[in-house]
This record gives structure tokens, C-alpha cells and sequence, in this order.
């Protein structure tokens, strides 16, 4: 068959012998090289899969249990815990450690003694001076009456302080002032917030006088408010010259002569923490009383207010709780009343009387 069909090819024209011939290599040269790319192909898998030069040293053993240990768990564990400790105090005493109840305070400072303790009033403002008049804010003054009588200093000047702003600090140099002048003690209530005191306007008087008024006060009676209530309103100056004002040889004069024609002075002062005018007064004071407020003030204010007073040889052993609001009564006009909560001597213990 091959020698016909080569018979065949030779009796065909030269060009389609031509065309024949090339046809057949071009078919050779296809199927060589898809062999070759098989054998590529091949050989690439064969090199993927070649062992390494690796060679076995030592045959696998056990030794006991390599983790968890219990020793290195127990380590980590410490660890964890002490680091979650320390993160869980610090974000409780920067966020979370407003003082809620009496009892807290003498827990943090058990130096500290609670002078007294004041019913919230933020539904029904103060706004004359005879809204100061209650039974927790006349204890106070009692209080300070007996403290002050104990001793044997003619006159008492009382500094009111405290370590932040809006805890009621005038509101309560107000309170002390009023009541003790209810006990037929004479008393001068000085305005010493050189920033923001404005008390005037509790006693239908102006909140502010001149530099020049103050330092030419000859005597008491222009700051007369009742029989024994006398008040002397804040002094406009330079924000920047407060304590040159307060360390000048005319304030220590007119505190000298305040001091021999009153039984008491109530000294309001600015924040101790924002300004340092409480700290220059109260070498002026035999009694320093710090006003913390409820869910206002913080513990670490405590400590705060003794460390800058420290510095200064001064120290404060009462405090004032301002703003508390579980410790409250509802009176009727009938003397009844539908609930009267109470704190025992650890100042934490509740009741609830229901009539």
C-alpha cells in the first residue's frame, strides 16, 4: 500500500508533492514538541516532589506533657489578675468614685468628722435669705456654736472651702451665717470669691463693691443686714491681683477690727483646687470647713484638699455633706408626714417610717 500511494504522490504535479512534503514535517514537528512539553511537564512534578537532604538524628520521644503547665499557668494567671486589678482601680477612682454616701468619707479619712448634713434643694432653690432656715442647717450651727465655745478665743472666723466648683459652698457660708445670727451670736459674712461670689443678692444687697469702698470701711453698719447679721460683698479687682489684696496690710486691718465687733466670721472663699486665695485665709480661720457634695464631689478631693493645705501647716478635722438627696423629709401642712428617711452613727444605716 505504501509503494502505491508513493506511486500515487510521484505521478502528482511538483507544487502538491511540495505541499505533501511539508505537511508531513510540520505534522512530525507538532507531535515532537507536545511530546517535549508532556516530558516538561513530568519532570517539573518530579522536581516538586523530590525529598530534601534531610536525614532523621534522633527517634521521636515523650517526655511528659509539654503545655498547659500548671506551674507558668498559674504565673500568667497572677499576672493577668494583678493587671486587671490595677486597670479596674484606676478606672474606678477617675470615673466612678463620687462620693454617694456619708459613710464613704469617713472609709476613705476616718480623721474626718461630719459637722453636719444637707438635704438637697435643687427642686426648690434658696432665693432670700430666710430660705436658709431648716433643721439641718440650724444643727449645723449649733454645732459650730458648741465647737467654738469649747474655746477661749472671743470670736471665730470660719472659712468655708471647698476642692471644685458647684458643690454649694456660698450656699452653705450663707446657711452657717444666718443660722448662727439666729442664735443671737453677731456675725459678719465676708464674700472672698474674688471671681464669682455673688451672695448679695440673698440679702437684697449689692453683690460686688469697689477696691476703694472696702479698704475705706470705717465701721460695720453699711453691711448691716438685720440685728445680727451683717454682710460685706465681694470686692471687684484684677483677677491677677487677689492675693496681694488678701496679703495687704488694709485686708489683715479690716479683719482685725471684724474680728473684735463680731462673734463669728463666715469667710466664702473660691475653690481650693482653681485658686489658692483659701489657702492665704486661713491663717484667719480657727475653724476650716470643706463642703463635699453627693454624686458630685470625689474621695480623691479629700485627699487633694489636705495635701495643698499640708504644704501650708494646715489642717481641717470637720466636714460639711451638702446635697444629699436620700436623706430628706416631706412634710404636710398638717405636721404628717408620708416618709422621713434617716442616717444612723455609721452614717449608712436607712429607715422608712410610712403614717
Amino acid at each position: 500500500q505504501l509503494i502505491d500511494l508513493d506511486k500515487k504522490i510521484k505521478q502528482l504535479p511538483k507544487k502538491q508533492q511540495e505541499f505533501l512534503q511539508l505537511t508531513r514535517e510540520v505534522t512530525l514537528n507538532k507531535d515532537i514538541f507536545e511530546k517535549l512539553l508532556e516530558k516538561r511537564i513530568e519532570f517539573s512534578l518530579i522536581e516538586a516532589s523530590t525529598i530534601g537532604n534531610a536525614r532523621v538524628i534522633d527517634k521521636a520521644f515523650v517526655t511528659g506533657k509539654m503545655s498547659p503547665r500548671l506551674f507558668n499557668s498559674f504565673i500568667i494567671a497572677i499576672i493577668l489578675s494583678f493587671a486587671l486589678s490595677i486597670t479596674i482601680i484606676v478606672i474606678h477612682t477617675y470615673f466612678f468614685d463620687r462620693i454617694s454616701l456619708p459613710s464613704e468619707i469617713q472609709s476613705y479619712d476616718n480623721s474626718l468628722s461630719i459637722l453636719g448634713m444637707i438635704p438637697d434643694f435643687s427642686n426648690h432653690k434658696p432665693k432670700i435669705i430666710s430660705d436658709f432656715n431648716n433643721d439641718s442647717m440650724q444643727s449645723i450651727a449649733t454645732n459650730i456654736n458648741i465647737i467654738a465655745s469649747q474655746s477661749d478665743k472671743k470670736n471665730t472666723c470660719i472659712e468655708v472651702i471647698s476642692a471644685t466648683e458647684s458643690v454649694g459652698k456660698s450656699s452653705v457660708s450663707m446657711m452657717i451665717a444666718n443660722n448662727l445670727s439666729l442664735l443671737s451670736k453677731k456675725v459678719l459674712l465676708i464674700d472672698l470669691d474674688l471671681y464669682k461670689g455673688r451672695l448679695g443678692k440673698f440679702v437684697d444687697q449689692t453683690t460686688s463693691i469697689s477696691e476703694g469702698e472696702f479698704t475705706s470701711t470705717e465701721n460695720f453698719e453699711k453691711y448691716k443686714v438685720n440685728d445680727f447679721l451683717y454682710f460685706t460683698p465681694r470686692v471687684k479687682i484684677d483677677p491677677n491681683k487677689t492675693l496681694p489684696f488678701l496679703e495687704s496690710p488694709y485686708f489683715n486691718d479690716f479683719i482685725s477690727r471684724a474680728k473684735n465687733n463680731f462673734d463669728y466670721i463666715v469667710i466664702d472663699t473660691p475653690p481650693i483646687l482653681y485658686k489658692s486665695d483659701g489657702i492665704s485665709l486661713a491663717k484667719y480661720s480657727d475653724i476650716i470647713l470643706p463642703i463635699f457634695r453627693q454624686n458630685v464631689s470625689r474621695l480623691i478631693h479629700i485627699k487633694q484638699l489636705k495635701d495643698i493645705m499640708k504644704l501650708s501647716n494646715i489642717s481641717f478635722q470637720y466636714i460639711i455633706f451638702n446635697g444629699i438627696k436620700k436623706l430628706s423629709a416631706y412634710y404636710y401642712s398638717d405636721y404628717d408626714y408620708s416618709s422621713y428617711k434617716y442616717y444612723a452613727s455609721d452614717y449608712s444605716y436607712e429607715e422608712t417610717d410610712d403614717k
